[in-house]
Parts: C-alpha cells; structure tokens; sequence
C-alpha cells in the first residue's frame, strides 16, 4: 500500500508541474463524437471552454458542450476527429498547477464517481440526452387520485338525472428522460368511478383498465431545496372500461384524452425517492355495449388531485 501511495504521488506530483490534472473517463459516445468527464462548475470548468486531453498514445483537443455542478460533456474541435479514449481509462487534460494532497483526494474522488456514476442504454448517448445529473436515468413512480367530474354526459341517463360523479384510480409508470427538460412514461392504470342518478334515486359504476403514456416537461427546478422541480405534462390512455347501470351492465373500451397535469416533485431528507403532487385535468369517452347489444356512450370532462412516489 505504501509503494502504491508514493507511486501515486511521483505520478501525481509529475503532472501538477505540467499544469496537467488525472481524470477519469466517465463515458463515450457510441458514435465516439463526444464523452463525459468528472469535471464541472465546481472545478471551473466553463461552457465553450478549450483543453488538451492525452493519454500514453493520443492526445485530443475538445471543447466543453454541456457542463453542470459535477460533470461536462466534451466534443473534438476537428470536426472530423474521433475521440480515442475508452469510459474508465485514465487521461490527463490541461490546468494550472494545484497541491499535490489535493490533487490525491480529486483522485479518490473520480474513482468513486466512477462507480456511482449511472448511464443508460448500456453506454450509449448523445450530446442531446446529457441529463441533469440530480435526476435518476430512469425511474418508477406510482400515484393515487382522487377525481370528481366537471361536465358529462350519458347515452342511456337523461340530463335531468345525472348527478355528482366521483372516482379514484391508481397509477404505476415506468419513467425516462429524453432530454434535460423532457421525459416520457409508460405505465398502467385503475379507474373507479360512482355516479349519483337522480330521478328516482339510484347508482351507476364504471371501472377502467388503462394503458398510460406521459410526457413531462420539466417547467423550473429550484436550487438547493426540497421541492425540485415544477413540472406540466400531457398524455392519454386506452383499455377496457367496464359499467354497470341499475339494469344493465355494458362492456367496451376507454379513451382518456388529453391528460393534462401540473405538478411539484419534492425529495424526501435523503434524496433516496420523491414525493409527487399533482392537479389533472382529462376527458374520458367510453363506448359500451350492453347485455342486448345496444351500444352506449359516456362523456366526462375531470379533474383530479393526485399524490404519490418515485424511486
């Protein structure tokens, strides 16, 4: 251990005389245009910014694309070059000279983050899908909802009987950014729904079996707090919808579109999960037949408050 140390430290030593700084390969593009270092704001790193990366048998001139707190996105300034280096391999770029102790725990550091740091696709990426690193690549988020209707409609039920229609449903999606500020989801979903009828006095039920897509704009992040980001999204779902009416029971299909949400992501004390919050808006039509083959429509405009968890 003791030789390792004093080996790291010559090596060390020797490339903060050059004004050179060891830093890890954190990933490379598939199409080799582009890779990301351990190296961003907080080291000074700065949009447009130039330097000389070499290793033992190359040595690259890049420039800095994307850069955040904690990483940078760099590209070839010959349009034409490609980058000769693999993610993990160790290079050096061009920096004023620092304290060689300083210089150990940068090292340590960049062989923790190596570790830790997270890719999608197996390696695979591009200079538009440089996500902003305090979000998970992907994630999975479930939510419960409480709805109630605004406006609606029924084909077998006259205007004058329709009374309050309320529901809950519950929602489990699979999620993955498609860019710093877009994401998108796949998920599924359960609806329930009570409809007072009126006239004389009775119920209708309705139940949904949902196929969700989403996609999410991220709207404003807040910087050194709890609560995230401010998000909107829109999206729609299809599947199965099933009713049962005081005397009959009709079966068809579903179309919920658009769902319109807005929402506040805010991360829990030790930034494992999230906590979401959210106001909906959506229209759902239902086609139905029923027991004699007589087709029936519902029509119903929502709006939903939601509350639930990604991890």
């Amino acid at each position: 251990m003791r030789y390792l140390l004093l080996t790291a430290l010559l090596i060390i030593s020797s490339l903060s005389l050059r004004g050179e700084e060891l830093v890890v390969v954190q990933m490379v593009s598939k199409n080799q245009r582009s890779f990301i270092i351990r190296r961003g704001n907080l080291q000074g790193i700065a949009l447009g910014q130039r330097s000389i990366f070499s290793s033992p048998d190359f040595s690259l001139a890049a420039k800095v694309l994307e850069v955040n707190r904690e990483y940078s996105l760099w590209t070839p300034v010959a349009q034409d070059a490609k980058v000769p280096f693999s993610k993990g391999g160790m290079i050096t770029y061009e920096q004023s000279p620092t304290a060689i102790w300083s210089q150990i725990a940068k090292y340590t550091s960049e062989m923790e983050g190596q570790k830790k740091f997270k890719q999608s696709d197996h390696g695979r990426f591009s200079s538009r899908s440089f996500y902003d690193q305090s979000d998970p690549i992907h994630s999975l988020s479930i939510r419960g909802t409480l709805s109630m209707a605004l406006r609606e409609s029924n084909s077998n039920i006259t205007p004058d009987q329709l009374g309050a229609r309320r529901g809950f449903q519950l929602e489990l999606s699979y999620n993955r950014p498609i860019s710093s500020t877009i994401s998108w989801s796949l998920g599924g979903r359960y609806d329930y729904e009570s409809m007072a009828i009126q006239n004389p006095p009775d119920s209708a039920f309705f139940s949904r079996y949902l196929l969700t897509t989403d996609l999410r704009f991220n709207l404003h992040r807040f910087k050194g707090r709890r609560i995230k980001k401010l998000y909107g999204g829109i999206g729609a779902a299809f599947g199965l919808s099933n009713a049962i009416f005081p005397q009959t029971v009709a079966t068809g299909t579903a179309m919920v579109l658009p769902i319109v949400r807005l929402g506040l992501e805010i991360s829990n004390a030790n930034q494992s999960n999230s906590f979401l919050i959210e106001w909906i808006t959506e229209g759902v039509a239902d086609s139905l037949t029923d027991e004699n083959s007589q087709a029936l429509s519902s029509n119903t405009i929502s709006t939903k408050l939601a509350a639930g968890l990604s991890w």
